[in-house]
């Protein structure tokens, strides 16, 4: 039970660690969290330089800010980057002069459903500005000109990814996506921080059959990237899982399958749907506006990796998400571990669903292979009939146990038995 809370604090101070970290898509807020997350497992990284060209995109300088303010026309600070870097959009342009009123309300932004929350905003790949302010600070603007100074700098950098691969007894990949990019955004930041946990899980446990990368990305542009520069690196990955929106207070899990809607994390966690402790809804792969992450990105036409996504609270969904209400009193510790502990039941899952062939020809006699007297009653010999009569190196476990009706952690005993009896052997 002390083992059980020691990790589930574990994961709950990284949280808070990462959280504390003003970052973007680059820069050293994000080179900070890696250093956090690497404290945890032996990550690497893959550089990307600023200006290097990813088909229509490109990766952009690093973005440091000075100083960013609004003062009233008394020279009062009325928003300020220093009370909170949500304040500022990021990748607001240098800007320094007198505006009215009129003008400077094309430059914010609040949220009207979330009045006392401030959004977090992007001008990316724009030339634009701007502040972000509780609705109630924007309709208490009462002067009719304002000062606006935001004093930033753009820098050549590196575009990284935070990448470990943890090799299993297969060549073929599972892909464990997360986006570390956000801001102070701890839903989103509970993503990286279970992939951390569940990377230094399966370091540890080192019997792997699959081989396990686990991928820490600036959002959209890191998939796209490494889906683009390194396709060597990306042909072994059979499927995938973003994480993200796995802290918070919501009860049940909701699964976004891959495009391709098939691959063996779809299944798997179909599969557990259906037969896990934990409630699990199951929706097929769809792109509808503000509610996609990295998925997006990863399963786009020319990458198609078949990543799909596991949160609780659907990105969008809520009123905190995206604002500086997505904070730590949105987090349940024992809802991360929860989180935590899906996930190692998904991986336990893709690691049974193997693909066997039969060493065989018609039924075998289990007595001469010493089988039958291990066998107490036929609850225990279903397994055993069942992978005689389908291991044909074309039906996976997984549907195996479909057919049955047995879950397939009861077919481990039969599996390890009919191996060693050569009876059957792993295709993949």
């Amino acid at each position: 039970m002390s083992k059980v809370k020691d990790i589930s604090n574990n994961i709950y101070d990284l949280l808070d660690a990462l959280f504390k970290i003003d970052r973007t898509i680059l820069g050293s807020g994000f080179e900070k969290s890696l250093k956090q997350i690497k404290k945890f497992i032996p990550l690497e990284y893959l550089n990307y330089p600023s200006g290097t060209k990813v088909e229509s995109w490109k990766i952009l300088e690093e973005w440091k800010v000075n100083k960013a303010f609004i003062k009233n026309s008394s020279g009062k600070k009325i928003i300020n980057y220093e009370d909170n870097p949500m304040h500022l959009w990021q990748y607001s342009r240098n800007t320094k002069k007198k505006i009215s009123k009129s003008e400077l309300e094309k430059h914010l932004s609040s949220k009207k459903s979330c009045p006392n929350s401030i959004p977090h905003v992007v001008a990316f790949y724009s030339n634009d500005w701007g502040f972000s302010l509780s609705q109630k600070e924007r309709d208490s603007l009462s002067d009719d000109t304002y000062e606006v100074e935001i004093d930033v700098e753009f820098k050549k950098s590196n575009l990284k990814i935070g990448n470990l691969l943890i090799p299993g007894q297969s060549k073929k990949e599972i892909l464990i996506d997360s986006v570390l990019s956000c801001p102070s955004l701890a839903n989103n930041l509970s993503g990286p921080v279970i992939a951390t946990f569940l990377a230094k899980y399966l370091n540890l446990k080192k019997n792997n059959f699959y081989s396990y990368r686990f991928l820490f990305t600036p959002e959209t542009i890191g998939p796209l990237t490494f889906g683009i520069k390194e396709k060597e690196m990306a042909k072994n990955i059979e499927g995938g899982l973003t994480l993200i929106n796995l802290g918070d207070k919501t009860k049940s899990f909701n699964y976004k399958k891959s495009r391709k809607e098939n691959s063996i994390v779809d299944k798997s966690i179909e599969y557990l749907s259906l037969n896990s402790r934990y409630k699990i809804f199951v929706q097929n792969f769809d792109l509808k506006t503000g509610t996609c992450g990295n998925e997006k990105a990863f399963n786009s036409l020319g990458i198609e990796i078949p990543v799909g996504r596991l949160c609780r609270k659907i990105l969008g969904s809520y009123n905190e998400y995206d604002t500086s209400f997505d904070d730590l009193s949105l987090i349940s510790k024992r809802n991360l571990l929860e989180s935590y502990e899906i996930c190692i039941d998904i991986i336990e899952v893709i690691e049974r669903n193997k693909i066997y062939k039969n060493n065989f020809k018609g039924e075998p006699f289990l007595t001469s292979y010493g089988l039958l007297p291990k066998i107490k009653n036929e609850k225990e010999r279903l397994p055993y009939d069942y992978l005689m009569g389908f291991c044909d190196g074309k039906t996976s476990l997984l549907d195996i146990a479909e057919k049955s009706g047995i879950s397939i952690f009861h077919f481990d005993r039969a599996v390890e038995d009919m191996i060693k009896a050569n009876l059957i052997e792993v295709v993949i």
